[in-house]
């Protein structure tokens, strides 16, 4: 249990994985591109590497890098975490008393119909998307028309359903 007001990790990443990170700012091409900010060429390369060395923890691994673009792949499976020493570990907070796959399931009937005035159903499936990308699954049970609504936007977004 990490102590009081210590920042922790929450290790959602035993649930998430696969993925890209793209970057397009500073400190990318630090070395032709410092002048406009304010800093030297050393401390731009101290920004860039100690960026490459957190996304190294992370299991991201250098994917491509053009110009002022660099992108970052997260492997699909975390089994880089197992192969960090113990003492690089952060603090982890403490457990939910909640059954671990919990975060994975939303069970909801008619959750669109009852939604549909809050919040856009595109914005919904493009988050659930964004989480279950890479081998996740959803169970929609909703009216027929909001089902046939996911299943034209799911479509668009290369969703298989049955």
């Amino acid at each position: 249990m990490a102590p009081k007001n210590q920042p922790c990790l929450i290790g959602f990443y035993h649930y998430i994985s696969g993925g890209f990170w793209v970057l397009s700012d500073p400190p990318v091409n630090y070395e032709h591109r410092w002048r406009g900010w304010n800093t030297t060429v050393a401390e731009q390369k101290s920004d860039y590497e100690n960026l490459q060395n957190l996304l190294t923890s992370m299991c991201f691994t250098l994917y491509n890098k053009k110009e002022d673009i660099v992108v970052w792949q997260k492997a699909k499976d975390n089994s880089c975490y197992l192969k960090l020493p113990k003492e690089t570990y952060p603090p982890k907070c403490e457990a939910f008393s909640t059954y671990p796959r919990t975060y994975d399931l939303l069970h909801l009937d008619g959750f669109f119909s009852a939604e549909n005035h809050r919040c856009e159903m595109k914005y919904v499936l493009l988050e659930m998307d964004r989480i279950l990308r890479l081998g996740g699954h959803a169970i929609i049970r909703e009216s027929t028309y909001f089902v046939d609504v996911v299943a034209t936007i799911g479509k668009g977004m290369r969703w298989m359903y049955w």
